[in-house]
């Protein structure tokens, strides 16, 4: 396989991972907005007093940390850094067009097809690059959001125990 035909499956290889990434927000997305209810729903059942209510305390203080490193994770997702995209067709033929008047009118210049296949490998290069480091952060990024979703998860699961255990106890 020549290197070109390597580096254009692996652009068009990122762009879908692009996608698929994108997907793969929306199950903790959903978590963490069934978990913020969980949580209400827990405020609702609280009775405690004393030493139960400095658990239930610091229980909500350690789920509201992770809560917001959880919405971090999100925003840096969404916004953090852009993709690059290789230029439409129209753009490559006008910049061909514009390649082969100045050989014409140059003719010492290099040929207008070297230089326009140098130029579209080394931009193709270029946004493959680049994809791949925002799609490898997008990745961590979103390993990291799992992570603090199961924290919130068995916090939001000990709260609970604390909240009916309480209610039995009355």
């Amino acid at each position: 396989m020549d290197r070109f035909a390597f580096i254009e499956r692996t652009y068009f290889f990122e762009i879908e991972r692009k996608s698929k990434l994108q997907t793969a927000l929306s199950l903790p997305i959903g978590v963490l907005a069934f978990s913020v209810a969980i949580g209400n729903f827990n405020l609702g059942l609280l009775q405690s007093t004393g030493e139960r209510l400095a658990v239930v305390a610091i229980l909500f203080l350690i789920a509201g940390a992770i809560f917001v490193w959880a919405i971090v994770e999100i925003g840096l997702f969404i916004i953090a850094r852009k993709y690059r995209y290789i230029w439409s067709s129209s753009e490559y033929a006008k910049h061909y067009d514009t390649l082969v008047e100045f050989s014409q009118n140059y003719p010492d210049a290099p040929p207008a097809d070297a230089v326009f296949a140098e130029q579209f490998y080394r931009d193709i290069v270029e946004c493959t690059s680049h994809n791949t480091s925002v799609n490898d952060m997008r990745a961590s990024g979103l390993w990291r959001l799992n992570v603090a979703i199961f924290g919130l998860v068995i916090i939001l699961f000990l709260l609970s125990i604390v909240t009916v255990s309480d209610g039995l106890v009355r």
